[in-house]
């Protein structure tokens, strides 16, 4: 990012990131959309976010906290789906959005307590981090997951080629992720344990 247009809008990128409330949320989208979004699209920096995908992520995020309010009302027995076993990463080739899913498995019997999972999720083409959380929480609840909860987001650059996968940034709707628990989690993924994997809070 161009300097000056950092220093022009890096407070309201903070404050973006860092809200989390629903009312904090509605407060901050418009004076981002009329401040830090123009001034953004105006250096070249592509889409970012709108208002539109912030009352998207605000109703996600309620249809979520009614999720988890539903399940700790239910019997709490457990669930009587074959649940399949999921991956904790789930990343797309290339530079995508990506989000970090924390979510408690389903029930398997009366005694144990069900294991809280974490998960990485990139999209490839998610023109919003909203976009790339969305299918993967349909799944998880679909599944029988209960208390799903988005707890930040980012880029990840993945590059078979290369062997590298890349964590970094932040998103303007979830705020930013724990790129270094994303790290570890990609780290232990047979899959890209030869990889050269790396994090770093900068950039967007």
């Amino acid at each position: 990012m161009h300097s000056l247009l950092r220093v022009r809008i890096y407070p309201y990128l903070i404050l973006a990131a860092s809200l989390r409330s629903s009312r904090q949320y509605s407060t901050v989208a418009p004076l981002y959309a009329k401040i830090a979004r123009p001034l953004a699209m105006s250096s070249g920096g592509g889409e970012t976010t709108n208002e539109k995908d912030l009352r998207e992520v605000e109703r996600l995020r309620a249809r979520l906290a009614d999720a988890g309010s539903a399940s700790s009302a239910a019997d709490g027995g457990p669930v009587q789906i074959d649940v399949p076993a999921l991956a904790s990463v789930h990343i797309d080739e290339g530079a995508n959005k990506y989000v970090l899913v924390r979510a408690r498995e389903p029930a398997r019997d009366e005694i144990s307590l069900p294991a809280r999972r974490t998960f990485v999720v990139s999209k490839k083409g998610a023109p919003y981090h909203r976009n790339a959380a969305e299918p993967f929480v349909e799944r998880l609840l679909e599944f029988g997951y209960t208390d799903v909860r988005i707890t930040g987001g980012g880029r990840i650059l993945l590059d078979n080629e290369e062997r590298k996968v890349s964590i970094f940034g932040f998103s303007y709707g979830f705020g930013k992720g724990d790129h270094r628990t994303s790290a570890e989690l990609v780290r232990n993924d047979n899959r890209y344990q030869d990889f050269d994997v790396t994090w770093s809070d900068d950039g967007y």
